[in-house]
């Protein structure tokens, strides 16, 4: 049976005076600021003297002001091992207590790292990241295709691969079979020729399903529908990508796919800190760089 409210409430008492009554309280140093934006507003009032008939209109004065806007508002506070921000943009804190003894060794190491290191030092987790994971599927798939087209060594599992038919091609179109009437060549020798430019004419890798780099593409269109062949056909990659885009948009559903259906032991599923934790990792930069212009104005900071 769950504990009620009231129960929850006594228990968490009990602990809270159980395992915080020997703290003591000591202060420590604090310096917030805040950061907003301004908005230019004209007010234009017309003036006129009497009544009619006889008004006397004189020329309109204007006024500019500049009213506070909550727009991007945000607040930035330091503490010593800490610097938060919230406002509009969400609630962030940096915790790094070597890095941050001070007011300016905060704002100066701020600007030093990198997202990745910073947002590490918050309680924000790295979320799957399905756009990033289709784009390694794309690549994973045409990888060895590639190698293989160009002529480039690759890497099959832990056996490494050769492309000796890639110099055999390249050397055929350096010097193919021609009919030359002046050479003494007959027709009939041509004709021979031309049999051989079209049955033994060395394979390229888009010509031939059957190669070893098209596997993972050949699993591809089994899953989807698609005849082997049809993997060497630019549209119907693309088809086929389009039949499986879906997939990624959920982790699990990604997983399964990747594991169930393509056979892959380990599938490469790609994690990322929020686009929008970034945006708050840069406002900090942001707000760094102005408290250490207003206090440090000769001081070079990094952008």
């Amino acid at each position: 049976m769950s504990k009620s409210y009231r129960d929850r409430r006594d228990s968490a008492k009990r602990d809270a005076n159980e395992r915080l009554s020997g703290h003591y309280m000591t202060e420590e140093p604090v310096r917030s600021y805040r950061f907003h934006a301004r908005t230019t507003a004209i007010n234009v009032k017309k003036r006129q003297d009497g009544a009619y008939p006889f008004v006397k209109i004189h020329p309109p004065t204007e006024s500019v002001s500049f009213p506070y806007s909550s727009f991007y508002a945000f607040t930035l506070t330091w503490t010593p091992g800490h610097m938060t921000i919230v406002g509009d943009i969400g609630q962030l804190t940096v915790v790094h207590y070597h890095a941050m003894p001070t007011l300016e060794d905060a704002c100066n190491w701020l600007q030093t790292c990198d997202f990745d290191y910073l947002l590490s030092k918050t309680n924000e987790s790295r979320v799957y990241d399905g756009e990033q994971t289709f784009a390694w599927f794309k690549q994973m798939l045409s990888e060895q295709v590639f190698d293989h087209a160009l002529g480039t060594p690759g890497w099959d599992s832990k056996q490494r691969r050769a492309n000796g038919d890639i110099h055999e091609l390249r050397s055929w179109r350096k010097h193919p079979p021609k009919w030359n009437k002046r050479s003494g060549q007959t027709k009939a020798d041509f004709e021979n020729e031309r049999r051989w430019y079209l049955d033994d004419k060395p394979k390229s890798t888009f010509s031939d399903h059957e190669r070893d780099c098209w596997e993972w593409w050949r699993r591809l269109a089994d899953y989807t529908g698609y005849q082997p062949e049809d993997v060497c056909i630019a549209k119907y990659r693309r088809r086929m990508l389009a039949r499986v885009r879906e997939q990624f948009n959920h982790e699990q559903l990604a997983a399964d796919f990747l594991w169930r259906h393509m056979s892959l032991e380990d599938p490469s599923l790609i994690y990322e800190y929020r686009p929008h934790a970034f945006f708050q990792i840069a406002a900090i930069q942001h707000g760094a760089r102005m408290i250490l212009d207003r206090h440090s104005p000769r001081l070079e900071v990094a952008a």
